[in-house]
């Protein structure tokens, strides 16, 4: 079965796009429905090829519907008499007739009940469903509609069996639901005992509450039983107990509904003296069965359970006996004690932070931080969270990690600000490997360190100390005896091994010469009034000062750096590497000054301006010679054989204010073991390429250029051919080209694309001379104007003779297309062309050797007609092939059609002294329209020319014309060969009457 049709009952709230795959003739074919209710095109949906989109969002559980309606108001395509009948209108008609019949079969109802039926069934007014039933009679079931005020929905519940039909209609809503009514199902009471019910009070109220009664009352009275221990109970109770049951609700009674309390347990409430008002305490309780049945087992007694008694109940906690806290209350005092407190969390690293951040003063303990960088803010955040690798941020870091990564080991202690994954520093743990190490030397110094009054007889080791708290002084175990060391007492002269006589100290410092052969450790300042030999190191913690002047020094601000300073600012580095840095305190970093051994930066003018480095001759100008050297550049090998150099020379006698100069560029030869002058730059300026006498090539200081050999640059990128005079770009062999063997310019080897660029401004022109003054300078040019973008092809001097436009359009005798009465030719860009010429014939075509066509016209492509000639004469022709034409019937009505045309005399507006015959072409286009061109009254845009153009001449530049649009008629044309065919038919019919006529009239004299 085709398809007409697609439905969507929607599962979100998208808006589409929602598809179909049946085919349709018109978009206004394709309809849409939501909940049964037909939507409008481009107000409440849009429509793709096979798609549709809503235009406001649906809800869930939406029924969309797409489906086809195809318009069978009218045929597709109609045929009158004599009409040509085509392929696709007869499939159009048969495709429109095809898709109402599938949806007619798609949507009708089956009486054969074989089948189905989409869509929605809807009736109109006062329409009713009547059944027969299984037997045909007089006696049917209609099923009929109150005339609604409203839309209704009528749902059939999904359940099998038969709908119950209510006899006696009533305004009183039933409650129940189809579950309590079922509890009727199978029940064998007769009609007498269910019209016991008949005149009962109780309202409907009072009924439900027995709604969920679990109580087989009925089975039991039709069973005769006796009643449930249950019903026994309650008829035992006394009225007391009944009547505090009395005021509970259906509700609060339910709450026992499944209860597993025993009997036994809930006669502990018997003789209980709770009154009623103390059970309606209850009352509105939100306990439930299973809160309830906590108290299953309870072998409390009334008077454990009265403890509670006129007890109220605090949202807060404070100090009393008289009533008892919420768990909220309780919850919220353990909360409020341990704030103060905060808590503590344990993590492994910097990467396992939390993902839910701690509350406000909860401490973090990282187990290793090792990683974590710290910036010179004393901020990190290079932790993450746990899971999603959020970045952690931590502030307020102790200022001995600033700027630095910690390293392995190290544990912190971070406390939470609560919000952002941001944290507070708090404190570091030390390292476990140190803690061990440090108790480790503790005991060590403890074992190894002594104090005594006498010497220690045993175990002792080389290294070992003692003080001797008799001398007092400290002494040094050697191996085998113990050796006085440092003396308290004032001006002793032990010290160690090395002796310095008591004079040499005076006061606070040494006074004359010292010999120290060991290693000389001054914690503080040491100060020497002569000479210092040390034949061991020295060890200095930051600087050497000179006496009495403070602000010069050799500094070691850092690990393998060396710094000397004057005027309490650094001059000269050497930094770790061993550059030498002078003027810079930073080494670089990058490119080529990476590599230098020696860094000169700035000058003493200004650190940040260029770098000035002096290479000084020993005299001045005027003692100089006038080809004295003044420095020289060296580049040599380790043992200091030159490779190349450059070398600074005089360059004449110098005086005051005369210092003449030079540079020469010397290279060693291969083989050889001195260097030779290659190059000189002379003190006027000159370049100077060779030897510095006689060089081979000259560049002066005002750029021009002197050589007396050829020019070659890259093999061929340029050759200057010097004995020839002639120039190759990308060529060598220009005499090769016979036409011009000298004085030739040759661009480009014959094997890929090659090309001369002009680049200038405004125009730029390739001329050919035959002399030198006027226009013999340029008798012939190709000149490009970048004004206009237009080229410009020029002869005999300055004249124009073809241009070719920004457009691409070309003019030949003509600069801009102006009017078709300009002489000359003009071929647009677009595909036509115009030419135009006083006095004589526009064009000629002339075919040589055989007959044929000298003109083929083609229509997009595909041929339609020729103009072809022979030795004597021309033919227009046009398509006519029979395998090109479709639908052939003969011309009838011929006469009938030939006598609608109106053959007339004219002259035209043009020409009014010379009369015509001929036709006016509207009045032919409704009799043969493939006659006439364009439409009655036409009219069409023209451009003209506003300004004429200006041509270009010596120093002025071509101009082009200014041209504006103009709308003027657009004149209908006619072909009057294509009256032939009407012509021929009608001639034939005539010639037919005439025949018949004259059979008539052969017969009459005949007779």
């Amino acid at each position: 079965m085709a398809t007409t049709e697609k439905t969507y009952t929607l599962s979100n709230t998208s808006t589409g796009p929602y598809s179909f795959t049946f085919p349709y003739i018109k978009e206004a074919d394709v309809k849409v429905s939501k909940n049964g209710t037909e939507l409008d095109l481009t107000t409440e949906y849009t429509q793709a090829t096979t798609s549709i989109t809503l235009v406001d969002t649906p809800e869930i559980g939406d029924k969309i519907r797409i489906y086809r309606v195809t318009d069978d108001g009218g045929l597709t395509a109609t045929f009158y008499p004599g009409s040509a009948i085509r392929s696709s209108d007869l499939n159009d008609n048969f495709t429109q007739n095809l898709y109402t019949t599938q949806e007619v079969v798609e949507r009708y109802l089956d009486t054969d009940g074989l089948g189905t039926m989409t869509g929605d069934l809807k009736l109109g007014k006062d329409v009713d469903i009547t059944f027969e039933g299984t037997t045909e009679n007089d006696h049917e079931t209609t099923l009929t509609v109150t005339d609604p005020t409203a839309d209704r929905t009528i749902t059939l519940p999904n359940e099998t069996g038969t709908v119950p039909v209510l006899a006696v209609h009533s305004d009183t809503a039933i409650t129940a639901t189809p579950a309590e009514l079922n509890i009727l199902d199978g029940v064998t009471s007769t009609a007498a005992e269910l019209n016991i019910l008949d005149g009962v009070t109780a309202t409907t109220a009072e009924l439900n509450y027995v709604d969920g009664v679990t109580s087989n009352v009925q089975t039991q009275l039709d069973a005769r039983q006796p009643l449930d221990t249950e019903l026994t109970e309650l008829a035992t109770m006394t009225s007391d107990t009944a009547g505090a049951l009395a005021d509970l609700t259906q509700a609060e009674v339910q709450i026992l509904d499944d209860a597993t309390v025993s009997t036994a347990e809930l006669n502990i409430l018997t003789g209980a003296t709770v009154t009623t008002a103390e059970l309606n305490i209850l009352d509105d309780a939100t306990v439930s069965t299973e809160e309830l049945n906590i108290l299953d087992g309870v072998t409390a007694n009334k008077d454990n359970l009265n403890i509670t008694d006129n007890m109220t109940k605090q949202t807060s906690i404070s100090s009393t006996d008289s009533s008892y806290p919420t768990s909220k209350a309780v919850v919220d005092y353990v909360i409020d004690q341990l704030e103060p407190i905060g808590g503590l969390e344990v993590i492994a690293d910097k990467d396992s932070f939390p993902e839910t951040q701690p509350a406000a003063g909860v401490v973090i303990s990282i187990a290793d931080a090792v990683g974590i960088v710290v910036d010179s803010s004393d901020e990190s955040t290079t932790p993450n969270t746990i899971t999603s690798n959020t970045q952690v941020e931590i502030n307020s870091i102790n200022s001995a990690f600033r700027s630095s990564t910690v390293g392995t080991g190290i544990g912190w202690l971070v406390k939470s600000t609560g919000a952002d994954h941001k944290y507070e520093y708090h404190k570091a743990n030390i390292k476990e490997s140190d803690v061990v190490q440090l108790s480790d030397d503790i005991n060590d110094f403890n074992s190894r360190y002594r104090v005594a009054s006498s010497a220690p007889g045993s175990a002792n080791d080389s290294g070992d100390l003692y003080f001797n708290t008799t001398t007092p002084a400290l002494h040094v175990y050697n191996g085998s005896a113990w050796v006085p060391g440092v003396s308290t007492t004032p001006n002793d002269d032990t010290v160690t091994t090395a002796k310095i006589a008591n004079d040499a100290v005076d006061g606070d410092k040494l006074a004359n010469n010292i010999d120290i052969a060991g290693t000389l450790d001054v914690t503080g300042a040491a100060t020497f009034d002569s000479t210092g030999t040390f034949a061991g190191d020295v060890d200095i913690a930051d600087k050497i000062v000179h006496t009495g002047d403070t602000n010069t020094a050799i500094r070691f601000p850092s690990a393998d750096t060396i710094t000397a300073e004057t005027g309490g600012s650094e001059r000269l580095r050497i930094d770790s590497s061993g550059r030498l840095l002078v003027g810079a305190a930073t080494s670089p970093t990058a490119g080529d000054g990476n590599l230098s051994r020696i860094v000169v930066q700035g000058n003493l003018s200004s650190n940040s301006g260029s770098a000035y480095l002096s290479l000084q001759r020993g005299q001045d100008a005027a003692s100089m010679s006038s080809t004295a050297g003044i420095g020289i550049l060296s580049f040599n090998d380790s043992a200091g054989y030159s490779y190349a150099s450059i070398y600074a020379l005089a360059d004449g006698a110098g005086g005051t204010d005369d210092y003449p100069g030079a540079l020469t560029f010397s290279t060693t030869a291969d083989g050889a073991a001195a260097g030779t002058e290659r190059m000189r730059i002379d003190s006027s300026g000159s370049l100077l390429i060779g030897p510095a006498a006689g060089a081979a090539t000259t560049i002066t200081s005002a750029g021009a250029i002197t050589t007396a050999s050829d020019i070659t640059v890259n093999t061929d990128a340029l050759f200057v051919d010097a004995s020839a005079k002639s120039v190759g770009i990308g060529n060598t062999t220009m005499s090769s080209f016979t036409a011009n063997a000298s004085d030739n310019l040759v661009v480009g080897s014959g094997s890929g694309g090659e090309g001369i660029t002009i680049y200038c401004a405004t125009t730029g022109a390739l001329s050919f001379a035959d002399g030198t003054v006027g226009d013999a300078a340029y008798r012939g040019a190709i000149a490009y104007s970048h004004t206009n973008d237009s080229f410009d092809f020029r002869t005999a001097g300055t004249a124009s003779r073809m241009v070719i436009d920004s457009s691409g359009n070309v003019g030949i005798g003509r600069t801009a297309y102006t009017s078709v009465n300009t002489n000359g030719h003009w071929f647009d860009a677009a595909g036509w062309g115009q030419c135009s010429v006083d006095g004589a014939a526009v064009m000629n075509w002339n075919r040589n050797t055989s007959d044929g066509n000298i003109i083929t016209i083609y229509r997009s492509g595909s041929y339609v007609g020729n103009i072809s000639v022979t030795t004597t004469a021309t033919a227009y022709n046009t398509s006519s092939d029979y395998r090109l034409k479709d639908n052939i019937t003969a011309i009838t009505s011929g006469i009938d059609r030939l006598k609608q045309l109106k053959p007339s005399r004219f002259n035209f507006k043009v020409n009014e002294d010379v009369t015509v015959d001929g036709f006016v072409a509207h009045e032919v286009s409704s009799i043969v329209p493939e006659a006439i061109t364009g439409e009655k009254d036409a009219m069409k845009d023209e451009e003209y020319e506003v300004t004429p153009a200006v041509e270009a001449s010596e120093g002025v530049d071509a101009v082009p014309a200014v041209m504006g649009t103009r709308s003027v008629p657009d004149y209908q044309g006619i072909d009057q060969s294509k009256l032939v065919p009407l012509l021929t038919a009608a001639l034939q019919e005539a010639i037919t009457k005439i025949e018949t006529l004259e059979t008539k009239v052969a017969a009459l004299e005949a007779a």
